[in-house]
């Protein structure tokens, strides 16, 4: 008599023949695997879940440590742009990986930002001042980038008057004070007001409200309502003429090519 076990398995990184290899990454089928008489008969939740067959493999790689963080979501939603558009397939496989929480593990930042790249969200309508509008199937490759440079990598910027530069050096220096704010051109004194405040009382408030994603892009943490939103900023700010930061700034900090400065 042979026995049949069904077993769900995390993905290994050897390849080969006699069903090792095969697109999902895993052992498919092996037949007398142990000893002769018993069949390997594998399935895991993402078979049962996500119909593309390159989503299906980036994300089982991706949740092999049993969480899809930054980086993992970006992998997923660049190999959805297969064949010049996301096609219908692709978008509800996407949507559902985001969306439900029964299985799938993310931190709430990256769960925040993916929803804005895959699900309705206003302001999708621009990217960098031209019309954009959300993911929908059969929107093209170009579009699904954008999306994930608007809210994973930085990439829209806020419209200035002035050049944006990029700005070497560490982002806090010296912890954070309520002296290092300097108002700057715009006109947000209520905002900046605010953060003296919690500079002065609870100065690690400040400090945590931002994530170092580790290629010069910061996720910053806001609340809507009391609900905690995010997006994401890089290391270019609006400089004037003369290399000065636009709006607000520590001090009279200039900024020059090579020059390193704290950003906070």
């Amino acid at each position: 008599m042979t026995a049949k076990i069904r077993i769900a398995i995390r993905p290994f990184l050897a390849y080969g023949s006699n069903g090792l290899g095969s697109e999902s990454g895993y052992i498919t089928k092996a037949d007398n695997f142990f000893d002769n008489k018993t069949e390997v008969d594998l399935t895991d939740w993402f078979s049962g879940k996500v119909q593309d067959a390159r989503l299906r493999f980036a994300a089982r790689s991706g949740f092999f440590d049993s969480k899809l963080d930054r980086n993992d979501m970006i992998k997923l939603f660049r190999n959805a742009k297969d064949g010049g558009v996301v096609d219908s397939t692709e978008l509800k496989d996407l949507r559902f990986l985001v969306n439900d929480k029964s299985y799938i593990v993310m931190d709430d930042h990256v769960q925040v930002l993916s929803g804005k790249v895959i699900n309705s969200n206003a302001a999708n309508l621009q990217y960098q001042g031209k019309s954009l509008g959300n993911l929908s199937a059969g929107s093209s490759n170009a579009h699904l980038e954008k999306l994930v440079n608007k809210w994973f990598l930085g990439g829209d910027r806020p419209t200035a008057s002035s050049t944006y530069r990029y700005t070497s050096g560490s982002l806090f220096q010296n912890g954070v004070s309520y002296q290092d704010i300097k108002q700057g051109n715009a006109s947000n004194c209520y905002f900046l007001g605010g953060l003296a405040a919690t500079a002065l009382r609870s100065p690690g408030l400040i400090q945590d409200m931002f994530i170092d994603n580790g290629d010069n892009t910061y996720t910053v943490r806001f609340f809507n309502k009391g609900v905690a939103d995010y997006v994401t900023v890089d290391r270019y700010l609006p400089v004037n003429s003369l290399g000065q930061f636009t709006y607000a700034s520590k001090g009279g900090i200039t900024v020059a090519p090579q020059m390193s400065c704290g950003l906070l």
